[in-house]
């Protein structure tokens, strides 16, 4: 219960004065919790924002695992599209994305760098299974990697930041859409 009203806190502080200037006593105070209740839980406002990240991070992880991983060029827009892995991080990211969007806004946050991690593997997962990426070009692996790679990250930053951010189907045909471009 205490986490769930510290992420509150945490979401309206961060949002409202940035992660910076965050305290403690804000977030103990938007919270109605006290110090010690707050430090029974984390040493500082630093080890709490570990935690959201590792939170996030880790469920990301888990459903790459638990869903389809199937070639991204074979993931077509018109087909049943949610059992991929993709898709469901996008669902995942839309239902937290208060909490995602304060995270890639917070230069103290290395969400971005680890998510790209995460993606990467996913990524290059796919790419070694024989995906072959450009049309008309060929491009090797690594730089067909990067560009997608970057490319998911530049989405979901740009989407999440949004006053209103598109439902999560869209945005994986974007995702899609860019995809086919190569």
């Amino acid at each position: 219960m205490v986490r769930s009203i510290d992420l509150r806190a945490f979401i309206e502080i961060a949002s409202k004065k940035g992660f910076n200037k965050m305290s403690v006593k804000d977030i103990t105070e938007v919270a109605h919790i006290s110090r010690g209740t707050f430090y029974l839980h984390y040493l500082d406002k630093f080890d709490l924002l570990d935690h959201y990240e590792n939170d996030l991070l880790n469920d990301i992880v888990e459903l790459f695992g638990k869903y389809s991983k199937s070639s991204l060029k074979k993931a077509l827009p018109n087909k049943d599209y949610t059992n991929n892995a993709f898709f469901q991080m996008f669902s995942y990211l839309y239902k937290h994305k208060q909490l995602t969007s304060v995270l890639l806004r917070n230069p103290d946050s290395i969400i971005k760098t680890r998510m790209k991690e995460i993606i990467d593997m996913e990524i290059k997962s796919d790419l070694t299974n024989h995906t072959k990426i450009s049309i008309e070009l060929t491009i090797s692996n690594d730089y067909a990697e990067e560009i997608i790679l970057q490319n998911v990250l530049s989405i979901i930053t740009f989407w999440l930041q949004k006053s209103h951010p598109e439902k999560p189907d869209i945005v994986y045909q974007i995702f899609l859409n860019c995809l086919f471009q190569f």
